[in-house]
Parts: C-alpha cells; sequence; structure tokens
C-alpha cells in the first residue's frame, strides 16, 4: 500500500470559540504530490514511538489541477477565460490518423461526450486508476497516468 510522503509544511491554528478544535492547513507541492484517492487519519503520540491512531478517517482527492500554473497539466498559452472553456468542456473529438508515405495524413474523427460532470465518474475514474495499480511516484506526471491507463484495454 503507497504511504503519501511528500514535501509539505503544515500550520495549525486552534478554534478561538472552542478549545479542542485544532484546524491543519496542509501545503504539499503540485509537482510533487501523486494524485488520486487518499485517506487521512489523525493520530497522537502517547509515548516515543506509540501512536494512536483515530477511527475516523477523511476521505482526500487529489487532481492535476490546469489552473494551478505549477502544475505539469497547465496550459500556458490560454488566458483564463479560454482554458475555463477548454477544460470544462462536456464534448470533443477523437481524431484518427493513417500513415501514408511516411507521414500521417487525417483519416477521421469521431465525436466524443465527456460525462466529466455526471454522477460518480469521479469514482469510476478513481477505481480505474486504482485498478492500474500505478503507483504514488508515478502518480505525479500526468504522462505516466495517461500511458499506465491507455495500456489497460
Amino acid at each position: 500500500q503507497d504511504q503519501l510522503q511528500m514535501n509539505s509544511d503544515y500550520k495549525r491554528q486552534y478554534d478561538p470559540h472552542n478549545e479542542n478544535i485544532i484546524y491543519l492547513l496542509i501545503n504539499t507541492d503540485a509537482v510533487e504530490t501523486p494524485i488520486g484517492e487518499w485517506w487521512l487519519s489523525i493520530g497522537y503520540e502517547l509515548a516515543p514511538n506509540n501512536i494512536e491512531w483515530g477511527q475516523e478517517k477523511m476521505r482526500i482527492i487529489l487532481l492535476f489541477n490546469p489552473w494551478l500554473k505549477e502544475d505539469p497539466v497547465y496550459v500556458n498559452k490560454l488566458n483564463e477565460e479560454e482554458l475555463d472553456s477548454y477544460v470544462l468542456q462536456e464534448r470533443g473529438q477523437i481524431y484518427k490518423f493513417l500513415y501514408s508515405n511516411s507521414a500521417m495524413q487525417p483519416h477521421d474523427n469521431v465525436p466524443w461526450l465527456y460525462n466529466q460532470f455526471k454522477t460518480n465518474i469521479l469514482d469510476i475514474v478513481l477505481l480505474v486508476l486504482k485498478l492500474s495499480k500505478t503507483n504514488a511516484g508515478k502518480r505525479t506526471s500526468p504522462f505516466e497516468v495517461a500511458r499506465t491507463l491507455s495500456n489497460m484495454a
């Protein structure tokens, strides 16, 4: 099982109205953080090397972020409106090419309905990613993720 270890820093703040509540902010490096589903569990150290883990776990989903300049999927040739349109569209085309005389020639295109905002799509994508058995180190790269998923056929 992968363990998420990354360069990160955190800040904590106590709730001014309830001293039993602590807020944690964890900052991670967008380039080195593996995408996928993670579960956060909080523990406290009772004694050296004796950690008591809480029963509650919080689901965290990390994705590539095309709006973040430091992220590997960021497209710097688009302004924000163009980027929104490009990333959030629901339809596109799959282009087919034929090799002819050592050159690629456009052959056909097929409409593609992405359905990226349909119910359960994120869970399905996370399941496919899990079934790919791609280790955490490779899930930091959109190229490795795309290569792995395309080879699953």
